[in-house]
């Protein structure tokens, strides 16, 4: 499991996140092991289709799904974002999608472009886009590449994540996506919120985190939070971040 994929379904279920996934028409792209749709649909309540292009990984999501109970809302199809009737194919079937969400997606610069046609194919009027990416090279130009097709692009970064398995993520990119010509809807702009204040989190306690995650094991993201808030006297150190670009 890629650390973006962790990394984004600790995301999903922090306070001020996963109280607005609920009944949300939402879609995974890339998803492989779709841990952060199975996280969104089991602690969130999300309705969440799952996409990819290999059918072995989707006949294993199926799986997880029964496992898990949310056989009834996560759906999957196979989607290949090189190809735009596929893209098209999944927008017709299901869509648009109010939450359109995607980690370690852009490992091939090849995909920057496909990627961004893909979002704007499947996003609904006034949704969301989240794109997490370990900070790779191939992914370098891609807020300027959904910019130039129209969306607004706001990008967050952060090193030294602890993830919950104890490894650290040296660095963190979060790209959030809307259409420049739509307002946000209300459960847009709420999961905007929650999901900038979740990052600030993130950026805010990596030095901690490492040494936690290096000293204890590893923790998730709520730990992290009530951690931090002991070793400031119980009060909040949270400054809201600004994007980088």
């Amino acid at each position: 499991m890629w650390s973006s994929s962790s990394l984004l379904a600790e995301i999903l279920i922090a306070d001020g996140v996963r109280e607005h996934l609920s009944d949300v028409s939402a879609i995974e792209i890339g998803a492989g092991m779709a841990v952060c749709a199975l996280t969104a649909a089991v602690r969130g309540g999300a309705k969440i289709m799952v996409t990819d292009s290999s059918d072995h990984a989707l006949d294993l999501v199926k799986g997880s799904a029964r496992l898990n109970g949310v056989a009834d809302s996560l759906s999957c199809s196979r989607m290949d974002w090189h190809s735009s009737s596929s893209v098209s194919g999944v927008a017709v079937q299901s869509g648009p999608y109010e939450f359109v969400i995607g980690s370690d997606v852009l490992f091939a610069s090849m995909n920057v472009q496909p990627i961004v046609k893909a979002i704007i194919e499947l996003l609904a009027p006034g949704g969301l886009a989240v794109v997490i990416d370990p900070g790779r090279l191939s992914g370098e130009g891609f807020d300027e590449a959904a910019r130039e097709a129209g969306l607004e692009a706001e990008v967050y970064e952060a090193s030294d994540v602890a993830m919950s398995d104890g490894s650290v993520m040296r660095k963190g990119v979060l790209f959030l996506l809307t259409r420049s010509s739509d307002k946000d809807t209300e459960r847009t702009a709420a999961l905007k919120r929650g999901l900038v204040g979740t990052w600030g989190w993130v950026a805010e306690n990596r030095a901690g985190a490492e040494a936690a995650a290096e000293g204890e094991g590893g923790f998730g993201y709520a730990y992290t939070h009530e951690w931090a808030a002991k070793t400031a006297g119980g009060r909040d150190p949270y400054i809201p971040p600004r994007a980088v670009r």
